[in-house]
């Protein structure tokens, strides 16, 4: 697999966000071209086992478990993430904060809307994304459209999360899943089955017919 194209936060910057998340109290991880760090894993797993604790649904719950199984594989925890600011072969691809509490989630976004160069989205309604401005995945789609020769009125977007809002405004076909916010559905011109519904491979056919 080759890397085409990074677009890191600067540094400057990336230490910006984590003081001002880390004021809010959120649980971070960073991801980096050197894996995924963390600070404090144990707030990590305290905030979903809170999650665990409110889901009702049997099911739900089974499914979050195996989530916090599965990155709890890959996450890697440091006493300081210093080194990562340090040194120029480290590069901050992202910041991932959680918080099941919605105040400081909405917090944290006001303390970041000062800070110039990043973009601040959500793949969900407990987290907030930071990236740079220039690492979008509508820019990515552009870029990548541009190099192939292909128009992006003849792209195509699926996605259900806010992360997904630049791809769907400069797409031919925006496609929203079916477990997507309504906000996000309203942005789309068409709704396809959930996840669990095979809504990918449904908007797909549907588009060919």
């Amino acid at each position: 697999r080759d890397i085409i194209k990074i677009n890191p936060l600067e540094k400057k910057i990336a230490r910006k966000v984590s003081e001002s998340l880390k004021e809010q109290g959120l649980y971070i991880e960073l991801f980096t071209n050197q894996g995924i760090y963390t600070d404090d894993i144990k707030k990590g797993v305290s905030t979903f086992q809170e999650v665990l604790r409110q889901t009702k649904s049997q099911t739900d719950k089974e499914k979050i478990k195996a989530i916090l199984d599965e990155r709890l594989k890959f996450i890697k925890e440091a006493d300081s993430n210093e080194f990562i600011f340090e040194h120029d072969e480290s590069h901050i691809y992202k910041f991932l904060a959680f918080s099941f509490k919605l105040d400081e989630l909405e917090a944290a976004r006001k303390s970041l809307k000062d800070i110039e160069g990043i973009s601040v989205s959500s793949s969900g309604r407990e987290n907030i994304e930071v990236n740079s401005v220039n690492a979008q995945k509508g820019l990515a789609l552009q870029a990548f459209a541009e190099a192939k020769e292909i128009s992006l009125m003849e792209t195509m977007a699926i996605g259900d999360s806010y992360n997904d809002l630049s791809m769907f405004k400069c797409v031919g076909r925006s496609v929203a899943m079916g477990n997507a916010d309504d906000r996000i559905k309203a942005q789309c011109n068409f709704v396809t089955a959930t996840n669990e519904e095979n809504g990918v491979a449904k908007a797909i056919f549907e588009a060919f017919e």
